[in-house]
């Protein structure tokens, strides 16, 4: 991998299309946040509160890029979802979605303490031949614990297979809230350094509120440059939150696993 580009990865909370954002509704930033995602090219991207009619604009606007996830609510088009967007620089094996509680096959369940079902979805692949995997996810908003939980599913599924991991999502906790510790005690570490600014921003368009969107990769991963995009297209502001970005390269570890 060390003579070809670097894997261009991200994630992304492109906000739910709810009308009642006015000015910021759906119809009026769908175009932006596009334009956020195809001139930044990700090999593998991951966004979070995708309604149906929203991937169907975006996919069908993507044509370089695989598309994987499911809804949370019944495990096929009902409710977000949160899907992988990947490109044909990465060899898909493997996808699924596991819901955030304690029947993580069981659609629409939802964990001891959330307000709502939450998921990952876990891809299986390769680049160049040397096995990577990567976690997409959303965390619940109000449950503490379940958040608590969730990153220790997580933190599992990392540790039970030894390739290359990438685990992207929002949070709703800063990096060194429980959740998040739970992730780094285990073998996971931010791509942004600790003086990275906010990812949330409530359309205010700022860098001054919580960075709650996180990029985790383990010790098989280089990481060669990393960011939060703020970019307008055209002007206008794409979502509530600030997509985090990252060029990665396998490490010779990484390369050479099993």
């Amino acid at each position: 991998m060390d003579a070809s580009p670097a894997l261009r990865t991200g994630t992304f909370n492109i906000r739910y299309d709810n009308p009642a954002d006015g000015v910021h509704s759906w119809r009026h930033r769908r175009a932006a946040v596009l334009e956020c995602i195809d001139s930044l090219r990700f090999d593998v991207l991951g966004l979070q509160e995708v309604l149906p009619v929203q991937r169907r604009y975006l996919e069908a606007r993507t044509p370089w890029a695989g598309w994987y996830g499911v809804g949370r609510a019944d495990g096929k088009r009902g409710g977000e979802q949160s899907p992988l967007v990947i490109s044909d620089r990465v060899r898909v094996q493997a996808w699924r979605t596991m819901w955030l509680s304690p029947t993580p096959d069981v659609p629409g369940s939802t964990g001891v303490d959330a307000r709502i079902p939450r998921v990952a979805t876990v891809l299986l692949g390769s680049v160049g031949g040397n096995p990577i995997g990567v976690v997409n996810t959303h965390f619940d908003h109000r449950g503490s614990r379940s958040r608590e939980l969730a990153a220790g599913q997580i933190a599992e599924l990392v540790e039970s297979d030894p390739r290359a991991w990438i685990v992207c999502g929002d949070f709703n906790v800063a990096l060194d809230e429980l959740p998040m510790r739970v992730l780094l005690e285990r073998g996971l570490r931010s791509v942004l350094g600790d003086d990275a600014s906010g990812t949330f921003h409530a359309f205010r368009g700022d860098s001054a509120g919580a960075r709650i969107d996180h990029l985790l990769v383990n010790e098989r991963w280089d990481i060669e440059r990393a960011w939060i995009d703020t970019t307008r297209p055209g002007g206008v502001i794409p979502s509530d939150h600030w997509p985090v970005v990252a060029d990665l390269r396998l490490t010779r570890e990484g390369q050479n696993v099993v």
